[in-house]
């Protein structure tokens, strides 16, 4: 994973070993690495509190004195610190976007590692950097970004999630394809990440590209149809999840979803006979 050209590393607290040039703490003073599990230089800053934007200008003032001192490693410690006023979610927004904001400019750094309590956190502010790093990546291009959404059959109908994150309402599940994938192996992280569901008979059914269907970029979206397996729950950016027969959709879709969904049970009643998946 990378920032422009500078390694991202995300380790437990347990397994950080490496000797890097300064160490950032989130988290409150009680609450630090064990010297005998980590060796540094300096420690620049220790962060407590929910409060963005001292988090921000803290972290503004850190990359300024990493600069100046030419330092090429760093770790943020992202400890927990009991302060519910600002998520995991919302302090990795903050991290990253203001380190992807200096790195508009030169930087001296060569690799930044975040260090967790825990493999679980480790596996979630995973995801969340990903997530913040492509969607960064996508808002500074100025060309069409690829997309999957996965038209997921289960049992009866088809599951379909009420987004938590704008644009609101109900929606397929799917999201955008990261630097590396196919679009079959996007369709299926992302159908994992929202649903928890692993998907069968995994088969390509349209590709939806009119521009100002997603109102934040323009997406050109290649829409699968498979079957769910395993014990459907909302995850991710996934507020809710229920499951939906043609007659009882919901009123209010995100993105061109209910033109997606109406063109699928139109095919639907056109070949009763015919699967859409392949066996």
């Amino acid at each position: 994973m990378k920032i422009e050209n500078t390694k991202v590393k995300i380790v437990q607290k347990n397994m950080f070993r490496q000797t890097v040039g300064a160490i950032v703490f989130f988290t409150d003073n009680n609450l630090v690495l064990d010297k005998k599990e980590v060796s540094f230089i300096r420690r620049i800053k220790v962060l407590a509190g929910g409060n963005k934007n001292k988090i921000k200008l803290a972290i503004r003032d850190v990359l300024k004195i990493v600069e100046e001192k030419k330092i090429t490693s760093i770790a943020f410690s992202v400890l927990c610190s009991g302060n519910k006023s600002l998520s995991l979610e919302g302090l990795c927004r903050i991290v990253i976007g203001e380190i992807s904001k200096h790195f508009e400019k030169h930087s001296f750094l060569g690799e930044i590692i975040f260090v967790l309590p825990d493999r679980k956190t480790c596996s979630t502010f995973k995801e969340l950097v990903t997530g913040c790093i492509g969607y960064i990546q996508r808002e500074k291009g100025i060309y069409p970004v690829p997309t999957v959404d996965i038209i997921i059959e289960f049992k009866e109908g088809i599951v379909l999630i009420k987004r938590k994150n704008p644009p609101y309402g109900w929606a397929i599940p799917g999201g955008f394809v990261e630097y590396g994938e196919s679009l079959e192996t996007a369709a299926k992280r992302e159908a994992k990440e929202e649903t928890n569901l692993s998907l069968k008979d995994l088969f390509q059914f349209h590709t939806y590209s009119k521009s100002g269907r997603d109102p934040r970029f323009h997406t050109v979206s290649t829409v699968f149809v498979a079957q769910g397996k395993g014990n459907p729950k909302a995850r991710s950016d996934a507020q809710e999840l229920k499951l939906f027969t043609m007659q009882n959709l919901p009123e209010k879709f995100a993105f061109d979803h209910g033109r997606i969904i109406k063109d699928y049970f139109l095919f639907k009643v056109k070949n009763p006979m015919k699967k859409i998946y392949s066996t």
